[in-house]
């Protein structure tokens, strides 16, 4: 909740983010979206997300974990998605 709120406060004008959207087809990924933020162990921000199996099959849905944070760009705290992204894998013992 405190970053939508940073959002709001630092990046947002007449309510829209100019840079939208900010997770649109990364590398080869189609059917991006229902995303949601967190902070790691680490207390880094990441991002999970889910996309289509590919262009032709959208179930099952795959998740991927991304990196996101703040640049500052010719003076202005711009929020971004780091283009490499990890497909998290479940070990079942």
């Amino acid at each position: 909740m405190a970053l939508v709120a940073l959002l709001l406060l630092i990046l947002w004008e007449n309510g829209q983010y100019s840079h939208n959207p900010l997770l649109q087809k990364p590398g080869n990924l189609v059917g991006v979206g229902h995303s949601s933020m967190f902070k790691d162990k680490a207390g880094d921000w990441k991002i999970v997300f889910q996309a289509h199996q590919s262009e032709s099959a959208i179930h099952p849905r795959n998740m991927f974990i991304g990196t996101v944070g703040f640049r500052n760009i010719n003076g202005v705290d711009e929020l971004y998605i780091d283009p490499d992204y990890e497909t998290p894998l479940l070990y079942i013992d």
